[in-house]
């Protein structure tokens, strides 16, 4: 194929040789992949040329090597699928059988909708990528799909074909985003040298003199930061912690980038960091945007900007698929309509995954200016992006603007090796660090970096603790948030409500941990009954007393832990109520939420030491300020102390709520 013919060209220049094509390679298999979320716009494969200086191969060597040894890890973790007997995949949640059809599958443009009852204890969420097969998906059936809805007792999946006899849900990774990094970092051999240079650190980013009108609702730092993007002529950092509006600081940038003629390229983690912004630019009423992506996974206020969608609307066709080179008028005419909208609408968004795609290969090269570029790439989430998946957003533009906190969660990297070797480390928290390191010499130059340090999400108890841990002290809660607390609609309290709960509960504790042992463990060290049975209560109390199931968020780290305390949820109708739209989910699903009150559950067990030092989540601390910045009036964790308090920052945090008397050890009745 192209890319493993080129990998090849780069290897010789480099003195050393691709994988074999065994099970570790991931080059030769579905590098021809086609995607069919979007109108495929394909390119032919840019002109290899060669590494320049030792700076470029030293950078497409370390990358390289990196990605092969992810993209090995990654195998090895979907090999279990294979290896793993179904019953012991049932077990740790990673599958779902006995699926009833429930009515018959529900045709739609590009696929089948079908729903089925079922008894789901598994760890499947909404979103997860599937295999649907007849009971083997080795040796039957079997079709790739999507989950729609899942509950504990029905599953709605969407897939592109169907099978006779679907009676097994298994949850399935591809390597597609895992290719299309490997594809970024060859074209960035073709990219601008200077684009190249500003990657890598080599160069100081540059800003022109320019007076800009500040707004008056905008803090200072926000006023800077906006400043700072209209007059940069290389790249900028935005820092924005936890409630700092960066967001909206971002939708300003666009809307004066835009009144100043150029074009925007909007970029993030995920298809939520995506849709939040462009939701923002909706509010502010700013609606020249189109978007890319599949329909499943764009939030519904945004479908309408779908480029599939404005084609079809303002072509006045039926949904067909594209071919550039066909020469039936309809298909030409809708072909003419895409490229019109990709080439000339001002702001063009997507997650950084569909960014990366061949589909959008044209970009700015040495000695070609084609049509899909864009003044200025402005990317969300980006400390959570490798340097290589990072590249194809960039590989559009003249200009840069990464948006994070190095702080929050970092990038997801399946292997060890890889991310010890810095393939965890972003261009973000890289750049950052330069630009500091430079500014404690260079005191008086223009620093690349504008941090926002007035957040207006958290009162200040529960601000304090992130400020002091991750922030040095600078970050302040605005005066508007720093006292607020929970307030009740109705303050009687349940006679049945056990005394500790209702201490938890009460709003004159802003932030409590809650001392829960968990006596049968079991060995599950990623689940925890006492824990759900004690995060069940707290939400009875809290929808008892006025509280909306939306205002209420339940954060755990496991999977397993997040499906358990929903078992535990839907089997107390006191809890959820008709309507609920109480959230449940991961830390990693959750950076970019908050709610008014966040439920944190650690799933400890009676092994404290053992056990603590066992699990990633529980030495991770950005992870830990991610769960500790979503709740705007009320923090409540649940956990065990004696399994925490021998981890250093765990032991501060629990010092922390000793210190204003809010550990509470409910009595053996509550657990």
């Amino acid at each position: 194929c192209a890319m493993l013919s080129q990998c090849q060209s780069v290897s010789a220049m480099l003195d050393w040789q691709p994988p074999e094509t065994d099970n570790r390679g991931t080059l030769q298999r579905e590098v021809s992949t086609s995607d069919t979320d979007t109108p495929a716009l394909h390119a032919a494969s840019p002109r290899l040329l060669p590494i320049d200086t030792t700076e470029y191969r030293d950078f497409f060597s370390k990358y390289y090597k990196l990605l092969l040894m992810e993209g090995f890890a990654g195998e090895q973790q979907q090999a279990l699928l294979w290896k793993t007997p179904v019953n012991e995949r049932i077990e740790r949640g990673t599958a779902l059988r006995g699926l009833e059809a429930q009515d018959g599958p529900k045709e739609e443009k590009d696929g089948w909708m079908q729903t089925f009852r079922c008894a789901n204890t598994s760890e499947l969420r909404e979103g997860d990528e599937i295999l649907l097969s007849s009971g083997d998906p080795i040796t039957g059936e079997v079709v790739t799909g999507t989950i729609l809805t899942i509950s504990s007792e029905q599953v709605s999946v969407w897939t592109r074909e169907l099978i006779a006899h679907p009676l097994l849900i298994d949850r399935y990774e591809n390597d597609l985003v895992h290719v299309r990094t490997l594809q970024n970092l060859l074209r960035w051999l073709q990219a601008n040298s200077h684009l190249r240079d500003l990657v890598a650190g080599k160069i100081r980013p540059r800003f022109m003199q320019q007076d800009v009108t500040q707004r008056a609702d905008f803090n200072q730092e926000q006023n800077l930061a906006v400043e700072r993007a209209l007059q940069v002529q290389d790249y900028l950092l935005i820092h924005g912690p936890p409630g700092t509006g960066k967001t909206s600081v971002i939708a300003e940038i666009v809307k004066r980038l835009c009144e100043q003629g150029q074009r925007v390229l909007l970029a993030g983690f995920t298809n939520q960091a995506v849709d939040n912004m462009l939701k923002r630019l909706d509010r502010d009423g700013f609606h020249n945007y189109l978007r890319l992506g599949h329909e499943r996974s764009v939030d519904e206020s945004i479908r309408p900007r779908l480029l599939k969608t404005l084609a079809d609307v303002q072509s006045g066709k039926d949904e067909v698929e594209i071919d550039i080179a066909s020469e039936n008028p309809v298909q030409s005419l809708y072909t003419e309509r895409v490229l019109d909208l990709l080439n000339n609408t001002p702001v063009i968004a997507s997650t950084t995954a569909t960014w990366s795609s061949d589909k959008y290969a044209p970009q700015v090269t040495e000695d070609t200016n084609l049509d899909l570029n864009f003044d200025v790439a402005i990317i969300d989430e980006a400390g959570q992006l490798t340097v290589p998946a990072i590249l194809g957003a960039l590989r559009f533009t003249k200009r840069f603007i990464l948006v994070g906190d190095e702080k929050q969660l970092p990038p997801l990297v399946l292997s060890k090796e890889a991310a010890e070797q810095g393939l965890a480390d972003s261009l973000f928290g890289m750049l950052k660090q330069l630009d500091e390191d430079y500014i404690k010499d260079h005191p008086m130059t223009i620093s690349a970096c504008v941090a926002l340090l007035t957040q207006y999400r958290m009162n200040r108890w529960i601000s304090n603790f992130s400020s002091t841990l991750f922030y040095e002290r600078r970050l302040l809660a605005h005066a508007s948030v720093a006292h607020r607390r929970l307030h009740f609609a109705n303050s009687v309290i349940p006679a049945d409500e056990e005394a500790t709960i209702t201490q938890v509960i009460a709003p004159q504790f802003p932030l409590v941990f809650l001392d829960i042992w968990d006596e049968e463990a079991n060995g599950q060290l990623k689940l925890s009954n006492a824990e759900a049975q004690a995060v069940c209560a707290v939400v009875v109390g809290l929808r008892e007393r006025g509280i909306e199931a939306k205002d209420i968020g339940i954060i755990a780290p496991y999977r397993a832990q997040v499906a358990n305390i929903r078992r535990h949820l839907l089997s107390c109708d006191a809890a959820l109520g008709p309507d609920s739209g109480l959230s449940v989910d991961t830390v990693d699903r959750f950076q970019g939420g908050e709610r008014s009150v966040i439920i944190m559950s650690f799933a400890t067990t009676r092994e404290p030491e053992r056990e603590s030092q066992r699990r990633e989540f529980l030495i991770n601390e950005h992870r830990l300020n991610v769960a500790l910045t979503r709740a705007q009036r009320k923090l409540i964790l649940v956990g065990s102390v004696a399994a925490l308090e021998h981890l250093p920052v765990f032991q501060r945090l629990i010092t922390y709520c000793h210190s204003m008397n809010t550990v509470f050890t409910p009595t053996p009745a509550t657990t």
